[in-house]
């Protein structure tokens, strides 16, 4: 428009939403005001064109959008580094349990060491109990009695609380039994070959709420030091494992009665199967008909789509899935998963402009799934063809995690077991308030009712009374006429 200024078009530009605009002053002597434009959203995918058939305007590119990337690999190794992109300079998507972010280029290796840090496992544990003995503390007031005054807890005698701590205490009392041994047993290395949370110092003893030996039973936890601290230096490579170990679910190596199945929405290449992105092999150089799938047809035509099923529900925690390489990745795709609660499928990922060769995906509440799917909409690959390489589902299985995926179910504020007492109480709540106002509705009917047999009551006696003060006069007008 001919009336625009440097301003309001600033002002247009910046309403869609999709661009950062302002307006600059260069110092100039002469137009010194500047027209500054930029994407919103860093990266390759958010570079923009702005084409003007306007003479007055010109305009120079001062920074061209570019992905954040990194080469990933053994610089000793034969072979080649895996280029990993993001949109921005964190990437998180890669490498599982690992957050890069870059800081500058640079021409040079850089080694990253993971390493493990036994003090702060230490902290944990001992946080841990702390919680624990907090949690069980206030339980104990609030489920307490005391027999001198007769005071009650608010949540005396309340079966849910004894529920909760039996729930998790029972966690608590669990063994780690990989090999599915007697408990007891000694391995081939020598050592126990199952381990409990007594073996890292930990243990419950159970107490009643008064000193007097009345009151409620509650728990407290114990940490021996010492004997974590031998676990620590003497058992490190089992304490690992036994906190959080994790197993693939989605493994055609697992037993029949537990093996998963798959299915696809099109034909694959010959010589592939679907079982072969769930084999647990992830090295892209075996990729081929005997290891990953690939489409016949392209995914424009209907290709699209990956299942696996398992044959009992199964609580995950997380999931991988491999591509033969990021060239042939997968681009725009979903991840569903059949909740087996609900029988209802749920989105758990909407994944735009994947450039790497591996997702990691996490769930932000452990969910019991009877069924995955990957539904692609676009490839990186140019003919258009659904690839994948493996799919790994994860269970946790080890004390620590089985642990915390229990607790954070139990305290979800919208699915939890407290979640669903507090519905249940409010209920309760809800259901008196509705009692209380049906009986004030009926007392206030007994009310009216009773005045308005008042009032006709008073009418009654004012008719008499006016009936009687007749009667009284003309008795005394009689009496005046006898004389």
């Amino acid at each position: 428009m001919s009336s625009d200024t440097l301003e309001s078009i600033m002002y247009r530009i910046a309403a869609s939403g999709n661009y950062k605009c302002a307006v600059i002053n260069d110092g100039s002597k002469t137009n010194p005001y500047r027209l500054s434009i930029s994407s919103a959203e860093t990266g390759e995918a958010n570079d923009f064109v702005i084409e003007t058939n306007i003479d007055l305007f010109g305009f120079t590119q001062t920074s061209r959008a570019k992905d954040g990337k990194v080469l990933y690999g053994d610089p000793n190794s034969t072979a080649s580094p895996v280029m990993l992109s993001s949109s921005t300079n964190t990437n998180s998507n890669a490498i599982l349990g690992l957050t890069l972010e870059l800081k500058q280029s640079s021409s040079e290796w850089t080694t990253i060491t993971v390493s493990s840090d036994k003090e702060k496992v230490k902290e944990e544990i001992t946080a841990m109990v702390e919680s624990y003995n907090e949690l069980t503390g206030i339980i104990a007031m609030l489920d307490g009695y005391d027999s001198e005054t007769g005071e009650q807890g608010i949540l005396f005698n309340d079966s849910s609380v004894r529920t909760l701590m039996e729930d998790i205490n029972e966690f608590f009392y669990a063994v780690y039994n990989p090999n599915n041994v007697r408990i007891g047993s000694v391995g081939e290395d020598g050592r126990q070959a199952t381990w409990s949370w007594m073996d890292l110092g930990v243990s419950l003893d159970a107490k009643q709420s008064n000193a007097d030996g009345t009151g409620g039973w509650y728990t407290t936890m114990t940490l021996d030091e010492d004997a974590l601290d031998t676990m620590l230096s003497e058992n490190w490579d089992i304490l690992s494992v036994m906190l959080a170990n994790q197993r693939n679910v989605s493994d055609t190596n697992l037993a029949e009665s537990v093996r998963p199945s798959a299915s696809f929405s099109g034909d694959l290449e010959d010589g592939f199967a679907v079982e072969n992105a769930i084999n647990g092999d992830t090295s892209s150089g075996s990729f081929g008909a005997a290891n990953g799938i690939q489409a016949k047809g392209t995914i424009a035509d209907g290709n699209n789509e990956y299942t696996i099923f398992f044959q009992q529900p199964t609580t995950m925690s997380r999931m991988s899935i491999y591509h033969q390489s990021a060239d042939t990745s997968l681009k725009n795709f979903t991840v569903e998963y059949l909740d087996a609660n609900t029988g209802k499928w749920e989105i758990l990922r909407e994944i735009e402009d994947n450039k790497t060769d591996a997702n990691h995906l996490g769930f932000a509440l452990p969910t019991k799934v009877q069924a995955i799917r990957i539904r692609a909409d676009s490839t990186n690959a140019k003919d258009d063809k659904f690839r994948l390489l493996d799919v790994q589902v994860f269970e946790e299985t080890g004390l620590a995690g089985k642990l915390n995926q229990h607790t954070t179910v139990l305290g979800d504020s919208q699915l939890g077991f407290l979640a669903e007492r507090n519905e249940a109480v409010q209920s309760t709540i809800t259901d008196l308030k509705e009692q209380m106002e049906r009986l004030q509705e009926r007392l206030d009917q007994k009310e009216g009712a009773l005045w308005r047999k008042f009032t006709a009551m008073e009418q009654a006696l004012g008719k008499m009374n006016n009936q009687t003060d007749y009667f009284n006069q003309m008795m005394g007008n009689t009496s005046k006429d006898k004389k």
